[in-house]
């Protein structure tokens, strides 16, 4: 009973830096991150009804979503995002209905590893700047990275030091009686190190977005966003 305590409580407080990151995949303000462990449990516990259910972001979503509001200027990238979830959520309700779920049986194992192995040298590229302490400039992630190539010598060693302790922590525990607080430990170590050493060239979540005292006000959706032209550029990536 104990250990499952300590289990929850990991992950519950490793969840909100999970969110804050999905957010930096899309490129919007990481605190946009916190509001779907909010609004995921309660949207998705209302229809439903089960002992084991989770309801969260993925990487790969994640990218998607940055892929599908990029072309969009940075004021504008907050409703592309929110009107996307909502055509999202939408589709996937009409597909339930319409019982197409089956189609996914037809996606062979080849195809599924390809798309996870892309992903995942698509997220190792694109936090390998924040690891670094760089802003490359590029329309895509192997543009920066060469453009981080180009500029190495300009890497943040703070930075880089406390990325890499934040990676190792998890792994030396592992193996240790301590493993199941190693995702804890990897945020508390470093943001205590950073904080206490006064490290302002390592990059904290304030830094990247001001982060709101309370939820939002609700608004609108900009719905003139959806143009045909934003179709045309989707579908043009998928062919």
């Amino acid at each position: 009973m104990g250990q499952r305590h300590y289990c929850r409580t990991d992950q519950r407080c490793c969840e909100r830096p999970r969110r804050f990151g999905s957010a930096a995949l899309v490129g919007v303000n990481p605190v946009y991150g916190l509001y779907t462990s909010v609004a995921a449990p309660i949207g998705g516990s209302l229809p439903f009804s089960t002992q084991l259910m989770q309801i969260a972001t993925t990487s790969a979503s994640a990218l998607a979503a940055g892929q599908g509001i990029a072309s969009y200027p940075l004021g504008q990238r907050d409703q592309a995002l929110f009107l996307l979830v909502l055509l999202t959520g939408v589709f996937l309700v009409m597909f339930g209905v319409l019982r197409l779920g089956r189609l996914v049986d037809f996606v062979s194992h080849a195809v599924m590893i390809g798309l996870l192995s892309g992903v995942a040298v698509v997220l190792i590229l694109d936090q390998l700047a924040p690891l670094l302490g760089l802003n490359p400039r590029g329309s895509n992630e192997v543009a920066q990275f060469l453009d981080i190539l180009v500029h190495i010598g300009q890497l943040s060693v703070p930075t880089l030091l406390i990325g890499l302790l934040a990676l190792a922590i998890p792994v030396g525990l592992q193996r240790t009686r301590l493993s199941i607080f190693s995702s804890l430990m990897a945020i508390i170590v470093p943001s205590v190190i950073v904080a206490l050493l006064g490290l302002e060239s390592v990059q904290r979540v304030v830094d990247v977005s001001s982060v709101p005292r309370g939820l939002s006000i609700l608004t609108l959706l900009d719905l003139t966003l959806l143009t045909l032209a934003w179709f045309w550029r989707r579908l043009r990536l998928r062919w």
